[in-house]
């Protein structure tokens, strides 16, 4: 079965969740000194965003072993609620789409932050593309 197909037999499902991740003091000031200046109260929604390449790559796909794993971008993304620092989020993911593309697999995750209420934070379509 190539990474493809193993792919193909996912696509509507969710693919995985990943570990908690504590919203500590430690990563607002790593973020604010990246960005400037921030409020921490709330979580600012971008900090969420920025998370997900770590929370997603702890979610395993059968997707064989590529060359390459490229982050080729997002399609959507809505902040849904907010995130006090100290809280722990998680990412929940759905494997929306793949698509064939010459030597390539690319792929449409939905990826939900949801808080330990289960409320989600953040919902982003993210597009990987993975190279053979």
């Amino acid at each position: 079965m190539t990474p493809i197909d193993a792919l193909l037999g996912l696509v509507g499902r969710q693919i995985g969740l990943s570990d908690w991740l504590v919203i500590d003091l430690d990563r607002l000031d790593l973020y604010a000194r990246a960005v400037g200046p921030q409020p921490v109260d709330p979580v600012p929604p971008f900090l969420l965003l920025s998370l997900l390449p770590h929370l997603l790559a702890r979610v395993s796909l059968p997707a064989g072993n590529p060359r390459a794993t490229i982050n080729y971008g997002l399609d959507r993304v809505e902040a849904r609620a907010s995130v006090a620092a100290g809280e722990r989020v998680r990412a929940r993911a759905f494997l929306d789409g793949v698509e064939a593309i010459g030597e390539s697999v690319q792929m449409r995750r939905r990826a939900i932050v949801e808080k330990e209420t289960g409320e989600p934070a953040l919902e982003a379509i993210t597009i990987t593309r993975l190279v053979y």
